[in-house]
């Protein structure tokens, strides 16, 4: 044919084999030429179609042995060039599985047969896993190991999540594991904002990028949820060209300081203070768990003035170096600012450069402690004892020889205490509600044998040493939950079983009240407050719900703890009933404004006591005293030694003693008046026989005859009352009786005598004493008279009854007016009005 290219052309229907130039060409049936050998090189070149001869599909070097698909210059056994032949966009290598399982797994695989290998065997293998049903593909990397074992190492899943060392990955990345190292660096966030690792700079950056000079940068607060722990941390801090801030949680934290620099905090900071340059330094806040600092000379030849203020620390040491003006200011030991409210509350203050206040705390206050620990403020302990023998609180002192050494001393400043206040300067409040025996000493000394003198208690002059209020507590009558008048039954019947939440809200108050006034409240508490409420304590005075504030001592420490709270009757100078309860009310009312938790209350308890004094001037008011030896005693510097026991003294002149024998069985001790000794008589002469002297008022007699006594307050007559028959009559008569020893007595009568009096007869057991007595004063004039009959007889010793009978007189007055009437013996017991 005329068109042929090739010295040789095969042609058939559907293909044909051609010679070109001096290759080879094989056409197929529609006429595109599929393989072509020699044509362009030492390759043979198949598929294109038209484009063979410059494009082919693929092409086959003989002389190196590579294949390109895609490309007609392969450099490697296969290459492959897409191009953009692919579909969407996707080109490259495609390996197909068309069969089925549940889990079918096409796979690139690198497999070396060299006899160094073993013989032959897989290196790596990628391949993807279908899943059960396609619903859980994966990518998976796997490697050989050292026994030619492939392993999965690396995992793509489904959700995006990658795996290192892990087949399923729960995050992004999940490293299993295994650690993450890069030589480079290591940004996450937009530009490194969430966290920067700069790998040339060795620095860190979190939510800003990392800096040089600093090792960690954080833009914001660093928070841990859970320990957070720097191990083993040495490093260096240069200051730049100005001030800085440098916070650290390290170990060990060397910080070389050029330039004025604030706020170093660290823990166990070792902080070494120099100047490079020579110029005064000034370091602000240094702040750590340990910090020793040390002063060094600065500069060449030169001397730097330096002032440290502001250390905080748990341990510290400042130490100056000579020829260095160095100045610490402020060392606290432990600094916790506004701890409560108000500013500048330090918990522990331990001041230096002064070597008499080396070593030396104080809590609550920046004032130089004087002592080893100061407290400027209240302290409170509580404990609770783990065994027998334990203690809360214990003080070994050894006075070492020396005088005036006190184990405990208190200075205590009353202020400007009024009537109505009470102060217990040690208040010891026992509760021993659960007890059931046993012994409780509120104080206890004891001492070991030696020549000194040991008392349990000593006092000075004004100090009155005992003051006792005795009595019993019993349920109060009123008990009130912030209501004026309403009992609540619970508050005030003695079971702790039954309980009343009070103070449940600020200003809320309880009334606790009885028949008579009372000096003390007992408080059970079942839920102790959670804190004080600050109480306020008011007692009734006459009125509907009028109170006067007092101060008592009061033992519960505002409802804290069950506890007693006490006063004296003094205090209280006007006590008196609450007409909305009909009882002395003692009001309590609450005062702060917060608790977390209220008390609640078992019960209260009142206590009227009796109140015993040993005063300041050796005044002793007891009850009773039982003696079981010896007494003796003291007076103008006359002792009487020794007495013999069951004896009774007496004084017999102001400076001496005497002593009486015990009577007989019966006998009572009796006066035989000034300058005569007592003495022990038959009891017919004593209290326990009959006395020798009756007092008879007449307006206690009875009328046997007449009209009833009308009695009439004269304030011109002694004892300023008077009685009388109204109306009287002619032969009124009345009676009286007494007891009386027999013998010889005087019989008075006072009375009034009057214009309208008469004239009356006495007798005694019968037996006339006077008769015809006249009280009538015919002026009317009102007189106290006491008129006295001598020698009156009353025989036998016993009750004796005196009569009186009215005797009209020459004029028409019959009445008496009398006050009383008494007999007396003029020897023993002058005549009394």
């Amino acid at each position: 044919a005329t068109d042929m290219l090739a010295p040789l052309n095969i042609t058939g229907d559907t293909a044909s084999i051609e010679d070109r130039h001096e290759g080879i060409w094989i056409r197929g049936k529609t006429g595109a030429y599929i393989v072509q050998t020699n044509v362009r090189g030492p390759r043979l070149e198949i598929g294109g179609g038209a484009s063979l001869d410059t494009d082919p599909a693929m092409s086959v070097n003989y002389l190196t042995g590579h294949v390109g698909i895609g490309t007609t210059t392969p450099d490697y056994i296969l290459d492959i060039d897409a191009g953009e032949i692919g579909e969407g966009n996707y080109d490259g290598l495609r390996i197909i599985d068309t069969g089925w399982k549940a889990t079918s797994r096409p796979m690139l695989e690198f497999y070396n047969s060299n006899a160094q290998f073993g013989g032959g065997g897989t290196l790596a293998r990628i391949y993807g896993e279908i899943g059960s049903l396609g619903t859980n593909s994966k990518l998976y990397f796997a490697v050989a190991d050292s026994s030619k074992s492939l392993q999965d190492r690396m995992v793509i899943d489904k959700s995006g999540n990658v795996g290192i060392g892990t087949t399923t990955p729960s995050e992004r990345l999940d490293l299993g594991s295994g650690n993450l190292t890069t030589t480079g660096d290591l940004n996450i966030g937009t530009g490194g904002t969430v966290l920067d690792v700069d790998s040339a700079l060795g620095t860190v950056g979190i939510g800003t990028a990392a800096m040089s000079g600093n090792i960690l940068n954080v833009s914001s607060t660093l928070t841990a949820t859970d320990d957070f722990v720097f191990i083993n941390g040495t490093g260096s801090l240069t200051t730049g060209a100005a001030a800085k801030s440098f916070h650290a949680l390290k170990f060990f934290l060397n910080a070389t300081i050029n330039h004025d620099t604030t706020s170093i905090v660290g823990v166990n900071a070792e902080v070494s203070v120099s100047s490079v340059s020579g110029d005064a330094l000034t370091v602000d806040e240094v702040v750590g768990v340990r910090s020793d600092i040390d002063i060094t000379k600065g500069g060449p030849g030169g001397v730097a003035d330096l002032t440290v203020t502001d250390v905080y620390m748990f341990k510290g040491e400042a130490i100056g170096a000579t020829g260095v003006n160095a100045v610490i200011d402020n060392l606290y030991g432990l600094f916790l600012p506004d701890i409560t409210e108000g500013t500048a509350n330090w918990a522990i203050y331990s001041a230096g450069g002064d070597s008499s206040h080396a070593g030396n705390f104080r809590f609550g206050s920046n004032v130089a402690p004087v002592a080893t620990v100061d407290v400027t403020g209240t302290v409170d302990v509580t404990h609770t004892a783990a065994s027998a023998d334990d203690h809360t609180l214990e003080i070994v002192t050894d006075a070492a020889g020396f005088g005036d050494v006190k184990a405990l001393e208190i200075d205590y400043i009353s202020g400007d205490i009024a009537m109505g206040e009470d102060e217990a300067i040690m208040l010891i409040n026992i509760d021993e509600l659960a007890s059931t025996g046993g012994d409780i000493f509120a104080l206890e000394v004891l001492s070991t044998e030696g020549s000194g003198e040991v008392f349990g208690l000593k006092v000075g002059a004004t100090v009155g040493p005992i003051h006792q209020d005795s009595g019993t507590f019993a349920n109060p009558t009123t008990g009130t939950d912030n209501t004026t008048s309403t009992d609540v039954a619970a508050m005030i019947d003695g079971d702790p079983c039954t309980t009343t939440t009070i103070f449940e809200n600020d200003d809320e108050y309880i009334l606790i009240g009885a028949d008579v006034a009372f000096e003390e409240l007992e408080v059970v508490l079942i839920t102790p407050s959670s804190n004080n409420i600050k109480p306020t304590f008011w007692y009734s005075t006459a009125g509907s719900h009028l109170f006067t504030e007092f101060t008592p001592v009061d033992g519960t420490d505002g409802f804290k703890h069950t506890g007693i709270v006490a006063w004296d009757p003094s205090d209280l100078t006007s006590h008196a009933v609450n007409t909305d309860t009909g009882t002395f009310d003692i009001k309590v009312i609450r005062t702060r404004n917060n608790l977390t938790t209220d008390p609640v209350l078992g019960y209260i308890k009142v206590a009227s006591t009796t109140e015993y004094i040993w005063d300041k001037d050796g005044d002793v008011n007891v009850k009773s005293i039982t003696m079981t030896d010896d007494l003796a005693v003291a007076d103008g510097g006359t002792n009487k030694s020794s007495w013999t026991q069951y004896l009774i003294p007496y004084t017999d002149t102001t400076t001496s003693f005497s002593q009486i024998a015990i009577g007989t069985d019966g006998q009572v001790l009796t006066s035989g008046g000034a300058g005569v000794a007592p003495a022990f008589e038959d009891a017919t002469g004593g209290v326990n026989g009959y006395p020798q002297r009756a007092t008879m008022w007449h307006d206690e007699a009875t009328v046997t005859t007449g009209n009833a006594l009308t009695h009439d307050r004269a304030t011109s007559q002694r004892y300023q009352t008077r009685s009388f028959q109204d109306a009287p009559a002619i032969n009124d008569a009345f009676s009286h009786s007494c007891f009386l020893k027999a013998g010889t007595y005087e019989f008075s009568v006072l009375g009034a005598k009057t214009v309208a009096s008469g004239k009356v007869d006495w007798a005694i057991d019968g037996n006339g004493i006077v008769s015809n007595q006249d009280w009538r004063n015919a002026g009317g004039t009102l007189n106290d008279i006491i008129q006295t009959v001598s020698s009156v007889t009353v025989t036998g010793d016993g009750y004796h009854k005196i009569t009186g009978v009215v005797d009209i007189t020459a004029g028409s007055g019959y009445g008496l007016t009398l006050t009383k009437y008494w007999f007396w013996v003029a020897s023993a017991d002058p005549a009394r009005e």
